[in-house]
């Protein structure tokens, strides 16, 4: 795996999807650090981390602790991380909830695993280059 590769961490309480999204996010290039199936475990798994993740995926429904709670906590906590909340809701009210917290962006699960990808290399591409 490329030194340069884009670091991700991923919090959602859907296991099948989870392992989905790890494994074309690093063949796309990029390494995930760790996975979560809950905001609690997740800000467990981050907060010890010498160096965190460039890009954290955040589920908006989980169990224990919610999405939006991570989100916030985690911009609080570390503000320069970029979040990507993600979900199954449609409301516009939940994605704009999740942006009001801290998120870059909302990318639904229904759409296609290349539109996070492609999110991911948008946000985190050098202006330089």
């Amino acid at each position: 795996m490329n030194s340069n590769a884009i670091t991700v961490g991923l919090i959602d309480d859907d296991e099948f999807y989870t392992c989905i999204l790890t494994t074309l996010l690093e063949l796309a290039g990029m390494k995930v650090l760790f996975q979560a199936y809950n905001g609690k475990t997740g800000i467990a798994k981050l907060a010890p981390l010498v160096i965190k993740p460039k890009v954290l995926i955040v589920d908006i429904e989980m169990p224990v602790m919610g999405g939006y709670e991570v989100i916030d906590f985690v911009k609080k906590t570390w503000p320069e991380m970029m979040i990507i909340a993600h979900s199954s809701l449609t409301d516009i009210k939940a994605q704009q909830k999740a942006i009001d917290c801290g998120a870059v962006a909302f990318i639904m699960k229904c759409r296609a695993v290349t539109d996070m990808i492609g999110t991911i290399l948008t946000l985190t591409k050098d202006p330089e280059q």
